[in-house]
């Protein structure tokens, strides 16, 4: 169920997460540039979920989870031509993701352009798409590090921190801070629906002011690609 919550005044108006949790803040500082592959599900997804794993452990835990991991083992996910956000959260859920330290992305995008352009062209994406493919290998389930020898995975167990009512999907949280860690996506999206907007921000500000930054997803018209600045507002959508 969802509780009420109340912020307090003094972060009412304004909050930022660095200062915050300032053991965090080279974690909750840091900024991406995608370049031409359209990794935004992935940048997204993994820096959220590092944000929350240190805010949990009081700053104690920093680490960088591994990209290469979720691009060779979660098959929904996605690639250089977009991906699915959700199907992230849900393989960390249910399998865990190691870190860089254990399964190293090495120069997974080093020779993805990064200087192409606002927008990047569809071409300049789908040829990072293609580059990308031929460095992701099968799954593995042992360290590729050497000198890593632990499969650090960080799963979902009732004992780590790192998830357990830490690190919730906001969707999960809707329903139930005390419920099983069994849930599946179809009951998520029935049980949305029955939160209305002025919940659904509060819970939003809830999450954020206790467990730390969250990912969202945004549907946008192709005009978002030329925004520079101001209020964006789209009148008009035109489908072909």
């Amino acid at each position: 169920m969802l509780t009420k919550f109340h912020i307090p005044p003094t972060v009412a108006e304004r909050f930022d997460a660095r200062e915050h949790w300032p053991l965090c803040r080279s974690s909750t500082a840091k900024v991406y540039d995608q370049g031409a592959c359209w990794n935004y599900w992935l940048l997204s997804t993994l820096s959220t979920i590092e944000d929350r794993i240190c805010i949990a452990s009081n700053g104690e835990e920093k680490m960088r989870l591994s990209m290469f991991h979720l691009l060779t083992c979660c098959q929904e996910c996605g690639g250089c031509r977009g991906g699915n956000p959700e199907a992230v959260y849900i393989y960390w859920v249910k399998y865990g993701i190691t870190t860089e330290m254990c399964q190293p992305s090495h120069g997974l995008f080093s020779s993805i352009e990064t200087n192409c352009g606002s927008p990047c062209p569809l071409s300049i994406v789908k040829k990072a798409d293609r580059q990308l493919r031929l460095h992701i290998k099968p799954c593995h389930s042992e360290c590729l590090n050497p000198e890593h020898r632990y499969l650090d995975i960080y799963d979902r167990t009732q004992t780590n921190v790192h998830y357990g009512d830490y690190v919730n999907l906001i969707q999960k949280t809707a329903i139930s801070e005390r419920r099983a860690k069994s849930w599946d996506r179809g009951e998520i999206v029935r049980r949305q629906l029955y939160i209305d907007d002025a919940k659904w921000l509060d819970l939003v500000k809830k999450e954020l002011f206790l467990r730390g930054p969250l990912s969202m997803d945004l549907l946008l018209d192709d005009d978002f690609f030329l925004y520079r600045s101001g209020m964006c507002a789209f009148q008009h959508c035109f489908i072909d």
